[in-house]
């Protein structure tokens, strides 16, 4: 499996993937996002997409479910810096609507929660 970042700044835990976000791989990741959730003090969660050049319906399923648990809990999910393949998988499906979804630094600033 592709190497999972997660760094903590302040109220903020950004999270870094490269690779598929497949069927393959999901159950790995929801189980090393545990360590996430787990953690303390946060109170958004920005997930950068960048290096993410595919993402099937499980993949999907995943965000759905890390968005869900970030709102029952006050916190909120960032999906950062989606490539143009992604960003149209998820308009396919309906969902882009659904995320909240940043470009760059300041698209981010403008979502903290606080």
């Amino acid at each position: 499996m592709p190497e999972l970042r997660i760094e903590t700044k302040g109220t903020e835990v950004w999270v870094r993937y490269d690779g598929e976000i497949t069927f393959d791989v999901v159950e790995d990741l929801k189980a090393r996002m545990e360590t996430v959730f787990a953690a303390p003090h946060w109170k958004t969660l920005i997930f950068d997409l960048e290096g993410v050049d595919f993402l099937d319906s499980s993949g999907i399923g995943f965000f759905v479910i890390l968005n869900n648990r970030c709102s029952q809990s006050g916190q909120k999910l960032i999906l950062f810096r989606l490539r143009p393949q992604l960003r149209k998988t998820l308009a396919l499906v309906n969902m882009l609507h659904f995320f909240c979804i940043a470009d760059d630094e300041d698209d981010v600033d403008a979502n903290l929660v606080d």
